[in-house]
């Protein structure tokens, strides 16, 4: 909680200080993609890519260029499920209507998730495992309405998410996750 009030109290200050030029906002995401689990097995023969799907909530403070959020994110696939709680900045063109942006986003596990291999778990210490994403994307501003609707692509890693137990040792192992997603954002005030 520190670190998301660390990024979004300074932004508040600005948008304080430009009455009328920030908007807090709260929305939901899905997207539909593919998971990778190729850093997963030794074996190339076990080593598989099949579709994952995604879903979540944002909340977040949009000004003019930037905008800063929170996310909640829940990936499910052949290879498991787990919620995701993530950071995001973006840096966005500032024309109107339709604004192509760019993002980047970190975080970690929000709580445990399970694994559907029958020789890897997932990590059950969310703090050890690292989530990294890039968006990039448009934003499409909804006249006379207080509707965002953005469609972006996502690519993500996490770092560690997986023990896979061997005979000699466990390592800890990562995936790649990408998705395209349809985000729709409500401008509370």
């Amino acid at each position: 909680m520190k670190k998301i009030l660390f990024f979004i109290l300074p932004i508040m200050a600005i948008g304080a200080a430009n009455a009328g030029v920030m908007d807090i906002y709260a929305g939901a995401t899905g997207g539909f993609g593919y998971k990778s689990n190729r850093a997963l097995f030794e074996d190339p023969a076990a080593s598989e890519d099949r579709s994952a799907s995604s879903f979540g909530v944002v909340a977040g403070i949009d000004i003019p260029v930037f905008r800063v959020e929170a996310e909640y994110n829940y990936i499910t696939s052949y290879a498991g499920d787990m919620g995701l709680f993530l950071v995001n900045g973006y840096v966005k063109a500032p024309i109107p209507l339709i604004k192509p942006y760019v993002g980047l986003g970190v975080g970690t596990l929000a709580g445990p998730g399970e694994a559907y291999f029958a020789s890897a778990s997932f990590s059950g210490e969310a703090e050890e495992v690292f989530a990294i994403q890039a968006m990039v994307g448009v934003q499409i501003e909804i006249p006379a309405t207080k509707l965002f609707v953005d469609l972006e692509f996502r690519p993500m890693y996490l770092d560690g998410v997986y023990k896979v137990v061997g005979e000699t040792e466990t390592q800890n192992r990562g995936f790649w996750h990408a998705d395209v997603r349809l985000k729709v954002r409500y401008v509370i005030f």
